[in-house]
């Protein structure tokens, strides 16, 4: 008769009804569960505990997890895309399907267990399908979809040389109208918008077209104007546009970046263009609170000067600039000298920067702090062109982690610079080793094979080539205190490991050996040893053992170790290993 006892997360029975299956080949057992938690099941029939019993039930709350993130709507080709799946205080794991060609990446976030992150590459545009499960069931909401657009694919009609100057800006008058035309036909679906910054402007954007879309600008007042342009909130292109009055106004007009900003040591340059101001010539002076900046003025044309300069200390100064006696218009101007940075002072170090496992996240640190404030880029590339998925961690104070998956084996290079200069070490070669494969594990040898104990040759050979980068363990049972294993190779990169483990019993000796925690083909290896050649003839003929009939099963006994390589860990003897039913402890 069977017998099911249910034990609460309390510790309570719990009442439960078993009855006969309709076909009448088994019983159906039925309990309710009254609080979230671990259930146990023991069953018994007769006095015998039923084969696998007791069965674990985990019984958690009725929701779903909840997502969120940017990547759930919108994304941009060969960008990463991101969200989070917030599974936290729930049993189970996620799942993700991204329909259309893309590289997907799910991981547990380290520091929060339960919330997972999910990256994607999409390859190409259009509306992709986000499919997320929960436990293989599909959660509310899902699938979702995500507009994936190319901004690079948003151009003007006529190119930008019709455009731009060869400064490229856009000159324009006041009460001019500018038509721009954008060939949006392989941007993917989204929308187009335009910020624009400056005095005063009327502006339309209608569609123009299939996959075009017209934008006209009319600037009503002089000055500087800037239109930044974005697709689906991707900047496409940020254009400046210089408006004059319709008519000569005696106006000085000054360009130029030097007029803003600055670095420490650089020379910067800006334009004073005095040719419709008259007759004239202009006085600079560059001044901060308890410094000033020499700055020096070379005609390069008809009433038109250009002004150089080179900071020394960093700080924010004031710009006047007089023509004739008279201070140009929007004078005093102000302009930011920052610092500036070097790139050899920037310190890469850690594991990542030297090898990986594809499908493993690799780790490296960068620390600014010495280098001076400047933009920090990376750019990591297998052998066949394939970039790797990275992600910086800024710790806000000059610190960076960097975290890169790797998509394909090989030799990968990777860029670290700060603005714009190669970091000490940069490029960086990254030898990226294939995932373990224990199916390309070879265990060979005398030592595997049954035998005669006074004659017995105990050695096998494992062998790793071919199998990826991993760690070899060993593990051998047989009679308490009959053999240690020993474990040898050549050198440090050969693959070929040598076993040892030189039993002084007879008995029954269990073989199991394991690459990256997977047993290799043919493990676990069963190996009798005899005390003579005719006690194992009649066990090669059938139904003989050398610990004879009913022997109870002894504690078992091997070796097991660790030794970095560069092709994984192979074990070496450091302790005592006892497995007693399916359990294994390391002591």
């Amino acid at each position: 008769e069977l017998n099911v006892v249910a034990v609460s997360p309390l510790g309570q029975d719990l009442p439960i009804e078993v009855k006969s299956t309709p076909s009448g080949d088994g019983d159906l057992v039925e309990f309710t569960p009254g609080v979230v938690g671990r259930y146990k099941l023991e069953l018994t029939y007769g006095s015998e505990v039923v084969p696998g019993s007791p069965l674990i039930y985990i019984v958690q709350e009725d929701r779903s997890p909840t997502v969120f993130g940017k990547g759930l709507t919108l994304g941009q080709v060969r960008d990463v895309c991101l969200f989070k799946i917030d599974g936290r205080g729930m049993q189970g794991e996620p799942r993700v399907e991204i329909t259309g060609r893309c590289r997907t990446v799910v991981q547990e976030d380290k520091d929060e267990p339960g919330l997972y992150i999910v990256k994607y590459i999409p390859e190409e545009v259009g509306h992709t399908q986000i499919h997320i499960f929960w436990n293989e069931i599909e959660i509310p909401g899902s699938p979702f979809q995500a507009r994936i657009c190319d901004a690079g694919a948003v151009i003007p009609i006529s190119g930008w040389a019709n455009l731009l100057d060869k400064e490229g800006r856009m000159d324009m008058v006041v009460g001019e109208e500018k038509l721009i035309t954008w060939d949006v036909s392989k941007a993917g679906p989204g929308s187009m918008d335009i910020e624009i910054q400056g005095p005063k402007y009327d502006h339309r954007l209608d569609n123009a077209g299939p996959g075009r879309i017209k934008f006209v600008f009319i600037p009503r007042k002089e000055g500087t104007f800037t239109l930044n342009t974005k697709w689906n909130g991707v900047p496409v292109r940020t254009m400046q546009v210089v408006v004059r009055g319709g008519k000569p106004s005696g106006r000085v007009v000054l360009t130029g970046k030097g007029l803003v900003s600055a670095i420490c040591g650089e020379e910067s340059v800006f334009v004073i263009n005095g040719s419709e101001g008259g007759d004239g010539e202009p006085e600079v002076k560059l001044s901060g609170i308890d410094s000033a900046i020499p700055v020096s003025c070379r005609r390069i044309g008809q009433n038109v000067w250009e002004a150089t300069y080179t900071p020394s200390r960093p700080g924010t100064y004031l710009l006047n600039v007089t023509w004739s006696g008279r201070l140009v218009k929007e004078c005093p101007l102000k302009v930011v000298v920052e610092p500036p940075s070097n790139a050899s002072k920037v310190v890469c170090s850690g594991d990542g920067l030297r090898a990986g496992t594809l499908g493993k996240e690799i780790k490296c640190y960068i620390d600014t702090r010495s280098a001076g404030q400047d933009e920090l880029t990376i750019k990591c590339e297998g052998p066949h062109g394939k970039k790797a998925l990275s992600e910086l961690n800024d710790h806000r104070d000059g610190r960076f982690t960097l975290y890169i998956r790797p998509q394909e084996v090989g030799r990968h290079s990777l860029s670290v610079q700060y603005g714009g200069n190669h970091v000490p070490g940069s490029p960086f070669n990254l030898r990226i080793s294939a995932a373990p494969d224990p199916g390309k594990v070879r265990v060979y040898g005398p030592g595997v094979e049954h035998g005669v104990l006074a004659r017995y040759q105990s050695r096998f050979i494992c062998d790793t080539r071919g199998a990826g980068a991993g760690q070899l363990t060993v593990r051998i049972r047989g009679p308490k205190g009959a053999f240690r294993v020993e474990m040898q190779r050549e050198s440090q990169k050969d693959r070929t490991i040598l076993c040892k483990y030189e039993p002084t019993e007879p008995g029954d000796y269990r073989i199991e050996v394991r690459w990256s925690g997977e047993h290799v083909p043919g493990s676990p290896f069963i190996v009798m040893i005899f005390d003579t050649e005719e006690e194992l003839n009649r066990f090669l003929q059938g139904g003989y053992s050398p610990g004879g009939p009913h022997v109870p099963q002894p504690d078992f006994y091997g070796s097991i170790g660790h030794h970095y390589s560069p092709y994984g860990n192979m074990g070496y003897p450091m302790g005592t290993l006892s497995w007693r039913g399916s359990q294994a402890n390391i002591h």
